[in-house]
């Protein structure tokens, strides 16, 4: 897709060039909706080296068809023993049609832990999705963790220790 940039330093007066006839004219790249969901979902343990699911799901239903859905998610994680790493996964399914991995866990190795003590940390992810849908389903959006090697990994919602997750419709 092709981007122009307008510099309004070089524009003179104090209406936009005539091409452009308001800043709601466009359609591209516009925000259509936004939901933000602080401290979603309970704590999750695992030690299992395949990915397993989280209570940590959000929704959106998309408003324009061909919507591209950017997930933005802020997640405490833990590791409990040397030379393991949480690692992450976003899975999605439209209605109920069952969830499936739409992400690439190479990318989202969020802690490791080398050495004999625990290790914390937010864990951050940014993801745009390019989900098939009709306008009246609804988008969930699950996380899947695991566990590097076996040994223990958490993510946690709890005390000072919240996470927030934010889904965007984008128009396309």
């Amino acid at each position: 897709m092709a981007f122009t940039t307008l510099d309004l330093s070089k524009q003179s007066g104090s209406s936009l060039p005539s091409s452009i006839t308001s800043a709601s004219g466009l359609t591209t790249g516009k925000v259509l909706q936004v939901k933000s969901s602080p401290s979603v979902g309970g704590n999750n343990a695992s030690s299992n080296t395949n990915y397993t699911s989280t209570s940590i799901t959000f929704n959106i239903t998309p408003t324009k068809a061909s919507s591209k859905i950017f997930l933005s998610y802020v997640i405490p994680t833990n590791t409990a023993q040397a030379n393991t790493s949480c690692k992450t996964k976003i899975y999605r399914q439209v209605n109920s049609g069952g969830y499936s991995n739409i992400s690439d866990d190479t990318i989202m190795n969020n802690v490791y832990m080398n050495g004999a003590s625990s290790v914390s940390q937010l864990s951050t992810l940014q993801y745009l999705d390019t989900p098939t849908y009709s306008l009246t389903d609804v988008l969930h959006y699950m996380i899947y963790f695991a566990s590097s090697d076996g040994g223990t990994v958490n993510i946690y919602n709890e005390g000072g220790n919240k996470n927030n997750l934010t889904l965007m419709e984008i128009a396309t």
